[in-house]
């Protein structure tokens, strides 16, 4: 029977406050559904070859676990708001007679109704849409559908220990909050008022310091790899100097405002400001938290959705043809061009075994190597510089890059121009790797081999991106055209480097298209390649290259379509995360605000002024973190289309037309939601009205 009429309370009480506890639930709910779906994908029995099939069991649950602490954040956060709000009721409980033991039970109650409530819904409905789920995933890998149903109970025993966890901890949380606090306390705690804060002008220009040594760290990051620490600084000096500027930096620009006279006693602006002034130390720290959400949302949907967009694009970028392979010829005693015309026969002879003609070819040789760039020289044996370094320093990892050369009767007949070159002089291509002298010079050991004039920079090179267009680890590219290749790898004199390996060798390059259907492209290429690697191993005894597009865009594709599966999953959960913050902080101010507009009211003050006062409130208030937010994502830009470089992703204006356009979709979606969540602020407030 007092079971029953804790019960009554806690539902009487979740009931009379659902404009607080529905969208609680709502989002938990949610949350449980992506959670459930990210499970369910991850432990399902996928079909042996299928397209992700090995990576998906491993990557899926671990995206999950991100999910499960955001949320435990998360509605950590939220509960701490619901029962601050709730305090004034619980401390009415006390002072009519009920202990802090009957509070607890009622309590208790209330989380058991609201946990088993939104993790049965988030759960049923994550069941009913997961085979939708699992049909997305399939499409977006390129795969054929398979329409049974399955009901994985690891995936459903998972979820509800997980998510029952999280409201175990909520509800502990929920029990100190009533046992540290008196009745008093609690019937004053929902009145009770903040401290008008004084403008922290020390820590609003300690805010904006850090925030440009952040972002100066940001841009001055060149390589991704060697540079991650630094940006990992950065990026916690942005999140402390963002919370800095929204609490003590707004509250500094109100006090500057408020000694404006023009601009404070104007009707529009009086009430905004002294609102703002009043309450934005704790507004503040929900800014900024927006702000913060904002930002994370905006680099997971962008990087994830470049990288899926551009899956096919950088592809396309490595391998230009179908097929590119490499035969190093320095270990097999020279090179004739009969040895290399019996491997194309070769090549057509295996391809005609399987239907399949080689369309389209080019042939050119290339030495390739790496070195150290350290003023107009390139160090050649830089692996053994650092191999033997007592210290390694870091800085020396930002001057390595790769070294690829090719001599100017196959550059003129790649790329059909006509170029000329005398003795020791050379062109220079260059990928992330900056030299602007006239001369350089090719040094092993501290001893000069070889050393050319350049007589230009090439703006482009279009020939097979994967060696020319940068190495994909994090590192640039010296692309050089000399007068003849074969003279440029004598001078090294079959060197080799400190593990043995020669340390210039020399590539035969041939790639070629292949006249078969599309789905038959890799079936072929790998007949080829191992029909090829055979017989030139035991021939010569020599090393190999190949690479298949298709194989390449299939690969991408795997990686690509699941990152960017994930990636919209969990910016669903920040976004309505975000959302959530945007509308409980509406609801706070509104509490705030309605006395003050009553007042306000009262004194004569007309509904139109106060519909104007609140959207320049609101429109200072709710711009800033989005605002905010796209200058973080400007300033991240470099960083990040560095790591997707090393995806792949070599083209940085595509990757900033994709940030753009996301960006302005969620500003859009950021606009919509704050349109609809000052509604719920102006009928709280009372009297002003619906916005226009």
């Amino acid at each position: 029977m007092r079971g029953g009429f804790y019960f009554r309370i806690a539902a009487n009480g979740i009931q009379k406050n659902r404009q607080l506890y529905l969208p609680y639930m709502i989002s938990t709910a949610l949350f449980v559904l992506v959670y459930y779906i990210l499970i369910y994908l991850g432990v399902m029995d996928y079909p042996e070859g299928m397209r992700g099939a090995r990576t998906l069991p491993s990557i899926m649950p671990l995206a999950g676990r991100i999910v499960a602490l955001f949320s435990l954040l998360f509605l950590f956060y939220i509960s701490i708001f619901l029962l601050r709000r709730r305090a004034k009721e619980f401390g009415l409980y006390s002072i009519l007679g009920m202990s802090k033991r009957n509070l607890c039970r009622i309590i208790v109650h209330e989380y058991l109704i609201t946990g088993i409530v939104s993790i049965l819904a988030g759960l049923l409905a994550g069941i009913l849409f997961s085979k939708l789920a699992e049909l997305g995933l399939y499409h977006i890998m390129e795969q054929d559908i398979e329409l049974n149903f399955r009901l994985p109970l690891k995936a459903v025993t998972r979820t509800v220990a997980t998510y029952g966890g999280i409201f175990i901890i909520l509800l502990l949380r929920a029990l100190c909050f009533v046992k540290r606090n008196n009745p008093l306390a609690l019937f004053g705690a929902g009145n009770k008022g903040e401290k008008k804060p004084k403008a922290n002008w020390f820590l609003a220009v300690l805010g904006t310091i850090m925030l440009a040594v952040a972002y100066y760290l940001a841009v001055r990051i060149k390589n991704p790899l060697s540079a991650f620490l630094t940006y990992f600084f950065a990026v916690v000096m942005v999140i402390v100097a963002t919370y800095m500027l929204f609490i003590a930096g707004s509250v500094a620009l109100c006090r500057a405002l408020q000694k404006n006279k023009r601009y404070y006693y104007h009707r529009n602006h009086f009430v905004p400001v002294s609102a703002m002034t009043y309450r934005m130390k704790r507004n503040g720290a929900g800014l900024a938290s927006i702000c913060i959400l904002s930002t994370v949302v905006l680099v997971v949907i962008s990087n994830v959705v470049g990288l899926y967009a551009a899956t096919g694009k950088s592809a396309y970028e490595q391998y230009p043809y179908d097929v590119c392979m490499g035969i190093e010829l320095s270990y097999g005693g020279g090179y004739t061009k009969e040895e290399m015309a019996e491997v194309i026969r070769r090549l057509q002879q295996v391809a005609d075994g399987y239907q399949a003609s080689i369309r389209e070819s080019r042939e050119y040789l290339t030495a390739e190597t790496y070195g150290m760039l350290q003023g107009n020289a390139v160090e050649l044996d830089a692996g053994t510089l650092m191999y033997s370094a007592d210290v390694f320093d870091i800085s020396d990892y930002n001057n390595i890059c790769d070294v690829t050369v090719v001599g100017i009767e196959d550059y003129n007949e790649l790329t059909g121009k006509q170029e000329t070159l005398e003795v020791d002089e050379c062109l220079l291509y260059t990928v992330d790797t900056a030299y602007r002298e006239d001369e350089i010079s090719f040094v092993v050991g501290g001893e000069q081999v070889k050393s050319c004039h350049i007589k230009k920079q090439i703006d482009s090179f279009d020939v097979r991106a994967g060696s020319f267009g940068g190495s994909g680890l994090g590192i640039g590219t010296m692309f050089f055209v000399v007068p003849d290749v074969f003279s440029f790898w004598d001078a090294f004199d079959g060197r080799a480097d400190f593990t043995g390996e020669l340390l210039v060798p020399l590539v035969w390059n041939y790639d070629f298209d292949l006249n078969v259907p599309k789905q038959d492209v890799i079936r072929t290429a790998h007949a080829l390649r191992d029909d090829i690697m055979q017989s030139v191993n035991s021939e010569h005894g020599v090393a190999m290259s190949f690479g298949c597009r298709q194989e390449e865009i299939e690969t991408n594709l795997e990686l690509n379509a699941s990152l960017f599966y994930i990636g919209i999953l969990i910016s669903v959960v920040f976004f309505v995360a975000t959302v959530l913050i945007i509308y409980y902080k509406q609801i706070a101010e509104g509490y705030e605000d309605e006395k003050n507009f009553e007042i306000m009211q009262r004194i004569g003050m007309k509904k139109e002024e106060i519909r104007r006062s609140i959207r320049v409130q609101m429109r200072m208030v709710f711009l800033l973190p989005v605002v905010f937010a796209g200058v973080h994502i400007a300033f991240s830009f470099r960083f990040t289309s560095q790591i997707l470089k090393m995806l792949g992703i070599w083209d940085a204006g595509f990757v900033a037309i994709v940030t753009v356009i996301c960006f302005l979709v969620f500003a859009l979606l950021y606009t919509v939601i704050y349109r609809i969540t000052t509604q719920a602020y102006v009928k709280i407030v009372g009297g002003a009205g619906k916005l226009e």
